[in-house]
């Protein structure tokens, strides 16, 4: 039988193991960190196209035609303009959470962003009735709306008088 001289690992081949571990770690985090960002940037891209979507068909088609209804169903967020439209489009791929001011909208409720036609102006927001097809205002407007996840947030400016958004990080 032969005898073998086994010690163990050495202080050098220690550290690299230990460097080397360091490193895939740090590419790792960085890499969720990247994901994590993108969602909310997406996320807040689309809302800022909904606005601007919403503002231009109010002002071509009429008020109705240019409400913007965001609302929750089985856990996503999604939009809609125009209360009779039957087209929806989801806002978020990803683990985000919106709040429009300080509402966070749960399954089945919704915001609805109601366009002025002949000034593009958002004249109020409030909640949509689609059994009833009646709308409830909520008497101002909710200006705000913030994205965020875990690690990363930005925040949509409305500005209610001209119904142009600001994106801040």
């Amino acid at each position: 039988m032969k005898k073998t001289n086994n010690k163990g690992l050495s202080y050098v081949e220690l550290i690299l193991v230990i460097g080397i571990l360091v490193i895939a770690t740090g590419i790792v985090s960085l890499s969720i960190g990247i994901i994590s960002r993108n969602n909310v940037t997406a996320a807040v891209n689309k809302i800022d196209v909904a606005f601007k979507r919403a503002q231009s068909s109010s002002m071509a088609k009429g008020d109705k035609a240019g409400a913007l209804v965001f609302f929750c169903e089985n856990g996503s967020l999604y939009y809609k303009i125009g209360v009779d439209s039957s087209e929806k489009n989801k806002v978020a791929t990803g683990p985000v959470k919106v709040k429009f001011g300080s509402l966070e909208l749960g399954n089945g409720e919704n915001i609805t962003y109601m366009y002025n036609q002949a000034t593009g102006s958002v004249s109020s927001s409030g909640t949509y009735d689609f059994g009833s097809g009646s709308y409830s205002s909520s008497g101002g407007v909710a200006s705000y709306v913030n994205v965020e996840n875990n690690s990363h947030t930005q925040h949509i400016h409305l500005i209610p008088q001209t119904g142009k958004t600001i994106i801040n990080d």
